[in-house]
């Protein structure tokens, strides 16, 4: 009968640690797509309410990094004028893969890939690792780094120095 309950709280453990990583994918998923709908909007100012306000962000132009928000709206503002004014309805920012991991009760870790199409019909594919966290309700970034991949070196190049 012991044996019974051990595994009866193993699969209970198990359970609830399956829910929990389901919770924090729906969570990150929610939190991506209500900022992705900022910037979308050509709302810089909306999208970066999603920050707390000592964040830290690192994003893909070169010297794009700033702690807080006043560091980090420029850096928002900037990364949104690739989208807006979208006249041609070509911009979007579609979500190729996302994991989410809880790390604690009220922060998610995120890594994701996502694809990013500019006003212009220009796509690029983008990653993000995202450190989220809930306050007073609401989920907002704590760390954000947007990258962008170089395309991969062909066969032929491999060996050749830089020039």
């Amino acid at each position: 009968m012991k044996t019974f309950g051990v595994a009866l709280a193993l699969v209970m453990m198990l359970m609830l640690a399956r829910s929990a990583m389901a919770d924090a994918v729906a969570t990150a998923k929610a939190t991506d797509q209500a900022y992705d709908a900022a910037l979308l909007a050509c709302t810089p100012g909306a999208a970066l309410d999603f920050f707390e306000d000592h964040a830290a962000a690192i994003f893909p132009g070169d010297g794009e990094l700033g702690g807080g928000k006043a560091e980090i709206a420029p850096l928002v503002k900037n990364f949104d004028a690739a989208f807006c004014p979208d006249a041609q309805h070509k911009a979007a920012l579609k979500t190729m893969s996302l994991s989410a991991t809880s790390m604690g009760p009220d922060f998610i870790m995120i890594v994701r890939q996502f694809e990013a199409t500019d006003k212009l019909g220009n796509s690029a594919l983008v990653r993000a690792t995202e450190l989220i966290h809930e306050k007073d309700g609401k989920w907002r970034y704590l760390v954000v780094h947007v990258s962008v991949g170089l395309p991969r070196a062909s066969a032929s190049d491999v060996g050749k120095p830089a020039q």
